[in-house]
């Protein structure tokens, strides 16, 4: 199992309980999908918009290390972490 799954498991079930039948309103997408899409917008968020460092956003939101965070960032965003909160990325 990988750390993602971890990841997936906590947020499916906060997900589950802050919006009970949001997913039914919003045709078209899986619950994992809203999930990482939601996932990668708080990242977005996070590095851009505060002063959080990339380990204290990486614990923020459950990856179990910073390194499988940039990683994790690198593969979904196209950049690094670092990068990402210097650059004006769409949105």
């Amino acid at each position: 199992q990988t750390p993602f799954g971890s990841i997936i498991r906590k947020r499916t079930l906060y997900f589950t309980q802050a919006s009970y039948g949001y997913c039914e309103k919003m045709p078209g997408k899986t619950a994992n999908q809203w999930i990482k899409e939601r996932l990668l917008e708080e990242i977005r968020f996070y590095l851009k918009q505060t002063d959080l460092s990339i380990k204290q956003v990486s614990d923020k939101l459950d990856f179990p290390n910073p390194s499988f965070f940039g990683k994790y960032v690198k593969e979904h965003l196209g950049m690094t972490p670092e990068n990402l909160g210097i650059v004006d990325y769409p949105t």
